[in-house]
C-alpha cells in the first residue's frame, strides 16, 4: 500500500455540469439517473489512508481462498468442470438408453456452486495478474480484513484520484483512447489488463488503474449528498428537444461501485462517478481494492465491534451499553508477505499471512476517582476494553478471538443485588468462585464476547494525568525467539477532564510456524 495525505477534498459535480455533459456527449441522456447522483459538489475532509497501488489480482485472491474462506473462481476449476461435464452427459446418455424420456443438460453454474468448495484448482498463469471479479461485497470485505485492511470509502476514493484538486482522472483530465485506462474505447477488446498495464495512468501517489479495468467496491451505501435534488433538463434542438428526467435511485443496501471498467466509456471512469450495486452481485467487470486506516488496527477493531460483537451481549454499567472507542485503538500487527508474478508493477506484493493483537478502550469509565472505580469493580468488574487477537497466547492462555477485559479491585464483594446488567455481564456465578480469584490483589479479568469469564491476571490501574497510550512487542531472548512478548500501555479516560485510568499489560504470545514482519 501507499499512503494517500488527506485534506479538504471536493466530492462529486454541479448540476451545471450534469446538464453540459447531459447536451455534449451522445450516452449521457442514458445515464442522467446516475450524473446526478453525483450532485451536488461538496466538500469532505478526509483523513489519511493507506491504498493498494492495484485492484486485487487473482494470484493474491487465491491465497485467501487457499485458507478455506472463498470458493475458487469459476475459471479456475476449468479441469474440474470438464471432467464433470463429461461424466454428467454419459450418465444422462446412460439414463436415456434405460428409457428417460428427456435428457439433462449440464450446468456449470450449478455444478460449481454445489461442488467448487471440495475440487482440486489452478489459477491459469496468463490470468495470475489479472483483478480479481466475480467476488460479492461480503467475499471482498472478507478478503480485507483477512489480510489486514477494509474496503475504502467512496470519498477515499476521489481524495486517491483528485487530491486538492477537481480533476477528472488519475492523471488529469486529458484523454487518450489507449494511453491511460482499460475502457472500451481501446481498439483491441479482450477484457480486463493486467494490474498495472497503464502506467501513464496511475495517480501522484502511484496507485494504478483507479480509472477502468474493472469496477471496484467500497464500503458506501448509495446514499443521496446533502443537498441533492432531482432534475428535468431539456436535451435537442427544436422538435427534435425532449425533457429528461434525472432521478437517483437510492438504496442504503446496496453499495457504491466506482472507477469505471473495460466495459465504460471515459464519461463512466471519472472520479465522481457512483454506481449503486446490490451486495449480492458478483460480474465479469467487477472487483475491489482494500484500503487501511492510517492509525494500526483501527479497522479491525470497528470490524470486531460491528460484526462480531452483539449489543443484547455487550456488557451495560448503570443500566447503559458500553460504548468502545475503536480511533483510539492500540496494535501491533506484521504480515508475510512474497513477490507477485513476473510482470507486476512497483509496490505490488502478496499476502501470505497477516497477525495482529489490539487492544480498543471503552470511551469512557463512569467513576470521578480511583476510589469510586475501585469501589465500583467491587459490585462488578468494570469494563476496560476489548483485546482481539489472531496470535494465540500463552499468557494468559486465550486462543485466537475477540475478549472482554474488565477490572475487578482487590477486596470482598458487597453483600447486595449486583448493579444493572452485571450478572448477564459475566455469567450467574461470582467471577471470584468461577475464576478462583484471590481477592486480596487487583485482577484484571478475560472473558468472552458473551461475557463468560475465561481468565485472569495479577494487574493494578493507576490514575493520574491521561496520556498517550502505547502497544509493543518483542521476541523474549529467555525463550530462545519461541515467543513473542506483547506490553500493552493503556490509558482510558473517566468522568474527571485531563486525567484517566491507566493499566499495564505483559501478554506472551505462543510460538507461530513462521513470524511475520512486525510493523510495530
Amino acid at each position: 500500500m501507499v499512503l494517500v495525505p488527506g485534506g479538504r477534498t471536493r466530492i462529486g459535480i454541479d448540476v451545471k455540469d450534469v446538464e453540459r455533459l447531459i447536451n455534449s456527449e451522445p450516452e449521457a441522456a442514458n445515464f442522467a439517473g446516475a450524473l446526478i447522483a453525483e450532485t451536488p459538489r461538496h466538500d469532505v475532509q478526509v483523513d489519511s489512508f493507506w491504498m493498494m497501488v492495484t485492484e486485487v489480482t487473482q494470484e493474491q485472491y487465491g491465497r485467501f481462498v487457499r485458507t478455506g474462506r472463498a470458493l475458487p473462481l469459476e475459471s479456475w476449476c476449468e479441469e474440474a468442470l470438464t471432467r464433470a461435464a463429461i461424466e454428467f452427459t454419459a450418465a444422462e446418455d446412460r439414463a436415456v438408453e434405460a428409457g428417460a424420456k428427456t435428457k439433462r443438460t449440464f450446468d456449470r453454474r450449478i455444478w460449481w456452486t454445489e461442488n467448487a468448495a471440495r475440487v482440486d484448482w489452478e489459477i491459469p498463469p496468463q490470468d495470475r495478474l489479472l483483478p480479481v471479479v466475480f467476488v460479492d461485497y461480503a467475499a471482498a470485505r472478507a478478503y480485507a480484513r483477512w489480510a489486514g485492511m477494509r474496503l475504502p470509502t467512496e470519498f477515499e476514493y476521489q481524495r486517491a484520484v483528485r487530491g486538492d484538486l477537481t480533476q477528472n482522472y488519475p492523471w488529469g483530465n486529458e484523454w487518450d483512447d489507449e494511453k491511460f485506462a482499460a475502457t472500451n474505447a481501446l481498439k483491441e477488446k479482450r477484457g480486463a489488463r493486467a494490474v498495472g498495464s497503464f502506467p501513464a495512468g496511475r495517480s501522484k501517489q502511484g496507485v494504478f488503474d483507479l480509472a477502468g479495468n474493472v469496477w471496484e467496491w467500497t464500503s458506501s451505501p448509495y446514499a443521496r449528498y446533502p443537498g441533492y435534488e432531482m432534475r428535468v433538463f431539456d436535451i435537442g434542438y427544436g422538435r427534435e428537444r425532449r425533457p429528461i428526467n434525472a432521478i437517483g435511485d437510492w438504496s442504503d443496501e446496496q453499495r457504491v461501485a466506482v472507477g469505471g471498467s473495460f466495459q465504460s466509456s471515459k464519461l463512466m471512469c471519472r472520479a465522481t462517478v457512483r454506481r449503486g450495486t446490490e451486495r449480492t452481485q458478483s460480474a465479469g467487470a467487477l472487483g475491489f481494492r482494500c484500503a487501511a486506516s492510517a492509525r494500526a488496527g483501527v479497522d479491525l477493531a470497528r470490524c470486531v465491534i460491528e460484526d462480531d460483537f452483539d449489543v443484547q451481549w455487550r456488557p451495560r454499567v448503570d443500566g447503559y451499553v458500553v460504548e468502545y472507542d475503536p480511533s483510539n485503538t492500540l496494535c501491533v500487527d506484521g504480515w508475510r508477505k512474497t513477490q507477485g508474478a513476473e510482470g507486476a508493477p512497483p509496490g505490488y506484493e502478496i499476502v501470505e499471512d497477516y497477525r495482529y493483537v489490539l487492544f480498543a478502550p471503552v470511551l469512557q469509565i463512569k467513576a470521578a476517582d480511583i476510589g469510586a472505580f475501585e469501589k465500583r469493580s467491587l459490585d462488578e468488574p468494570v469494563p476496560l476494553g476489548l483485546l482481539s487477537t489472531n496470535v494465540p497466547l500463552a499468557d494468559p492462555p486465550l486462543d485466537t478471538g475477540s475478549y472482554l477485559i474488565a477490572y475487578r479491585a482487590k477486596g470482598v464483594r458487597r453483600v447486595g443485588d449486583p448493579r444493572f446488567g452485571g450478572a448477564a455481564q459475566f455469567g450467574k456465578a461470582p467471577i471470584e468462585e468461577t475464576l478462583k480469584l484471590d481477592v486480596a490483589f487487583d485482577h484484571l479479568i478475560f472473558a468472552d464476547l458473551r461475557g463468560q469469564p475465561l481468565a485472569a491476571v495479577r494487574a493494578s490501574v493507576a490514575y493520574g494525568p491521561a496520556r498517550e497510550g502505547q502497544m509493543s512487542t518483542l521476541v523474549d531472548a529467555a525463550q530462545d525467539g519461541a515467543s513473542r512478548v506483547i506490553q500493552l500501555d493503556a490509558d482510558l479516560p473517566c468522568l474527571t477532564t485531563n486525567k484517566g485510568f491507566s493499566i499495564s499489560l505483559t501478554l506472551r504470545a505462543r510460538a507461530l510456524e513462521s513470524e511475520p514482519e512486525w510493523r510495530r
